[in-house]
């Protein structure tokens, strides 16, 4: 997949939809486990919040997050319905990356605007949870590429800005091990995305040989059937040929007696 191929063949090009059809089934097939726990995990964190905040703040937050999350579900539920083609799952692939990143933003904002300077306590359950749908994201979103790096960076980079605005050295620490805690997610996730890549294409690589196996059978049979075909002719034409031996014979000897 990664590999520039130089005027590709129908048959590569069709491989390579079907792959890229499957990585998004795949996207669809798990995004409901994260929208349950957006759901459950938002409101926590508002209500955590609730003291820090304007409750109006919040609730527009949360509000929100719901809203996408029944827009996602919706897409989710039209995309199964319609169950379209390999050709077409680019461009639902490309509706599911513009969700996720939208979903990234919300995070963000939560991490960016609705971070609390004078609290650690405010501050550690912010990190948690922005790592956890993070990590969470890492395991539901690498099948696609390009997805998990879209809701991952806009949730992260705020709160790592703002922990890293601190002038406090012990902060601008802190922001590194996100940071770095970042990197080797989106690292984990790349090569999660390479491992269902190669799985992918494996399993096409084995229909591909058997399908190759059963047209080769086919050819054979039909070359079996050919074979018994001109087998069984020669057979009648030996039969008819000894039948007018035989006839000529009677006839010869019967010339012979009237003789």
């Amino acid at each position: 997949m990664g590999h520039y191929i130089k005027n590709p063949s129908p048959q590569q090009v069709d491989h390579a939809t079907g792959l890229l059809a499957e990585q998004v089934k795949l996207l669809y097939k798990q995004a409901s486990k994260a929208h349950l726990a957006t759901l459950i995990i938002s409101p926590a964190f508002a209500f955590i919040s609730w003291n820090s905040f304007p409750s109006n703040w919040l609730l527009s937050w949360v509000l929100a997050v719901y809203l996408l999350a029944l827009a996602r579900q919706s897409l989710i539920h039209f995309y199964f319905h319609k169950n379209p083609s390999a050709v077409e799952s680019l461009l639902w692939g490309r509706l599911f990356i513009g969700a996720v990143l939208l979903s990234g933003i919300l995070w963000g904002i939560a991490g960016g605007v609705f971070f609390v300077e004078d609290s650690p306590i405010h501050q550690l359950f912010l990190a948690y949870i922005l790592g956890g749908m993070v990590a969470g994201a890492m395991a539901t979103l690498s099948s696609y590429r390009g997805a998990f790096f879209a809701f991952s960076v806009p949730a992260t980079i705020p709160f790592i800005y703002q922990v890293i605005s601190h002038e406090n050295s012990g902060y601008f620490l802190i922001a590194l091990t996100y940071l770095f805690f970042l990197l080797m997610m989106v690292s984990i996730s790349h090569q999660l995305y390479q491992t269902i890549a190669d799985s992918l294409n494996l399993r096409f690589n084995n229909v591909d040989l058997l399908n190759r196996l059963l047209q080769a059978q086919n050819r054979q049979h039909a070359i079996n059937l050919e074979l018994q075909k001109q087998v069984t002719e020669k057979d009648l034409s030996q039969q008819a040929l000894q039948h007018a031996k035989n006839e000529l014979e009677q006839r010869v000897a019967e010339r012979t007696t009237a003789l």
